[in-house]
């Protein structure tokens, strides 16, 4: 059955719903960018706490209200590739069913396949950014958030982490067996691209364990 509304319209219990029936979509791709809209929103709580304190310099709260804007508009963006890894998904299987009863389909089908292949790659590389994006926009601001959030900020960063990974995945999936030098391209980024994910990652949850020590 073919949706009707974005996931994120979804009651929360009807999504896991969705996402648990047998069926191909929503897949994988979907879930990471589910993720990553939830990272970057717990990310904003932590610091929307640490927006407007006594304390905080002017020069401070701009930073702090800059990175804000941006933490939810990557939630926007990333609810929105979450629909659109479904559809790009969907465009790919009915590629797959093209007829092939001769050479000219067969060629037809192929170019298809490839062409709703290459866009279904792209969709879950975009996911793989933001997170990145997300992450750098999180660790940027640890020394300035209140430190009462400080699991809150490692859990959103976590969560982006996680999602690059599965992003990740899904990016590699559409490229079994393409040894084109586009496909190196992307290959080649998205190992960056988990690599800085990784490392900033790992900043916040190290600020996140000094922050809870109590000395």
């Amino acid at each position: 059955m073919a949706r009707t509304r974005p996931f994120r319209e979804e009651p929360f219990e009807q999504l896991v719903a969705l996402i648990a029936a047998r069926t191909p979509t929503p897949g994988g791709g979907t879930v990471a960018a589910l993720a990553g809209a939830l990272g970057a929103g717990l990310a904003c709580m932590a610091l929307r706490f640490s927006l407007k304190r006594k304390e905080a310099p002017p020069d401070q709260e701009a930073v702090l209200g800059a990175v804000e804007r941006g933490l939810l508009d990557l939630v926007a963006r990333f609810e929105q590739l979450a629909d659109d890894d479904s559809d790009a998904f969907e465009s790919v299987r009915t590629a797959r069913k093209l007829p092939q009863t001769n050479d000219d389909e067969t060629r037809s089908r192929a170019a298809a396949v490839a062409q709703a292949s290459a866009a279904s790659a792209d969709v879950p590389l975009k996911t793989l950014r933001l997170a990145r994006d997300g992450l750098e926009l999180i660790e940027g601001v640890t020394s300035a958030l209140n430190r009462n959030l400080a699991t809150d900020a490692a859990s959103g960063a976590i969560l982006l982490r996680g999602e690059a990974r599965c992003a990740a995945l899904n990016v590699d999936v559409n490229l079994v067996g393409d040894a084109s030098e586009w496909a190196a391209v992307l290959r080649a980024e998205v190992s960056r691209l988990l690599e800085r994910c990784d490392e900033l990652e790992r900043g916040v949850v190290a600020w996140t364990r000094g922050a809870l020590d109590p000395k």
